[in-house]
This record gives C-alpha cells, structure tokens and sequence, in this order.
C-alpha cells in the first residue's frame, strides 16, 4: 500500500489548511480515542510500539489547541524538525496575524510585530523556493495597535506555508503510523469514532474503509483485499464487519 498523497493546488485558506490537517489530526487523536473502540484489547496491547499513550494523548491535546507551534509538535514526537525550519519562521508569523484578526479585531501586537523585524522572518523569505522572476508578496506594515492591511495575496501565501508544513509533517505521521496504523485510524474513525466519517452508499465494511482510504485520506493502490489482510492481520476484521452490520443494518 503507498502512503497517502498530498494535493498540490492551492485552494482557499481555511479549506487547505483543515484539508491539509486532516489525517494529522486524526492520527494524533487515534491513541487517546482508542479506548472503548469496540476493538480487541489484545490488538490495543500490540499497538503500543505505535506510540506511547501519555505523549499521543499530549500531543492530540497539543493539536487541537488554537495555538499550533510545529517545534513542540516534532519535539514530543522525537522528530528530527530540520525539515521544517525553513518554513517556521513564516508560519509562526502567519498564525500570530490569525490571532490578533480574531482576538484583537484585526489589530497588530507587539508579538507580530516582532516577529516581523525577526531576522529569521528575512532570512525565510528570502530563502523561500521559488520559480525564476517570482517572487513572495511584501507583508504588511505593521503598527502596535494598527489595523493590519491584509490583501488576498497575504491569504494565498498563509495558505501555501500551511500547506508546505502540512505535507511535511503528513509525511513523518504516515512514516510513524505504517500501513497497519494507517488502515487502523481509518477503521476507527469510519466505525467507531464519536464523530464518524459520513458513509454513502457501500455495503460493506471494507468498501467503506477503503473508500474513506481513497478519497479522504488519498491512499494509491490500495483495494479490498488489502484491507481485509491487514485488519485480519490485527485481529480486528470480524470486529469491524460485526460493528457495520449494528450500524448500517436497516439500510442494506
């Protein structure tokens, strides 16, 4: 099975973002939402070598707060952010602007304004990987207590910058989780989440799954038969098809 791939158009800010979070954000809440599944105690005991339960339960604490700093994302889960220090800088900025459009009716703070005589914010934008004659938007003047002029390019480049960290930190998740978490997380959150992904028209446990693998989290090459392999590998395939026949049972 080939891990998930990341769309590469840029659409409108909120839209990309949430879409660009959202097999993060699933992943990291998959520990801590785990218990009382319905699954098998025995697979939850094997499972324990995708993550320790105290820091998967911090860092879904982490993930679902306003504030969402990358460092201390890679930092609990031990991963090397090299990766991503070349987009922090602009992204800590961007999401300081978030918080005073939303906090402080779109007037700028010292935080942002600091931020935005950083040298780490010139170096960043100067650095940004970019096509010959391109070049990143002018950010706006900022004044302690002055409305902050943002235009739409500003959107677009916030967009592009969630985007990037979003790709990158999918990447790491995807390589810690394995096929097995991947097709796990999918399982659960499509049987036997508090907030279960919509189901259309399948009729079957594991062309559920699957269709939620394709178009949700935008897994290649993957079919049927595979998923019923790895989640008879896991012990909890009969689980999942007795949990779909409770729920589905009067619409088959």
């Amino acid at each position: 099975m080939i891990p998930p791939r990341h769309r590469t158009e840029v659409d409108d800010e909120s839209g990309l973002h949430q879409q660009g979070q959202q097999s993060f954000a699933h992943g990291l809440e998959l520990q801590d939402s785990r218990r009382g599944s319905g699954f098998p105690a025995a697979f939850h005991d094997r499972r324990a070598r995708f993550a320790d339960r105290q820091a998967y339960r911090e860092l879904a604490e982490t993930e679902r707060q306003s504030d969402q700093r990358l460092l201390p994302l890679c930092e609990k889960l031990g991963w090397n952010a090299t990766l991503i220090q070349n987009i922090i800088p602009l992204y800590d900025y961007f999401l300081e602007m978030r918080n005073c459009v939303v906090h402080r009716a779109g007037r700028a703070n010292e935080g942002i304004i600091n931020l935005a005589r950083s040298n780490n914010l010139d170096k960043c934008m100067q650095n940004w990987p970019l096509e010959a004659d391109k070049h990143l938007p002018e950010l706006p003047n900022l004044k302690n207590g002055g409305k902050i002029e943002l235009l739409p390019r500003h959107a677009v480049l916030a967009s592009i910058v969630c985007h990037h960290a979003a790709i990158q930190l999918n990447k790491k998740l995807i390589e810690f989780l394995g096929d097995q978490g991947v097709v796990y997380m999918t399982a659960h959150h499509a049987l036997f989440g508090n907030d279960r992904i919509p189901r259309f028209n399948e009729k079957s446990a594991d062309r559920l799954i699957n269709n939620i693998l394709t178009n949700r989290y935008r897994v290649t090459s993957n079919s049927t038969e595979s998923v019923i392999r790895i989640l008879k590998e896991l012990d909890v395939w009969k689980v999942c098809q007795r949990r779909f026949g409770e729920l589905y049972a009067d619409t088959n």
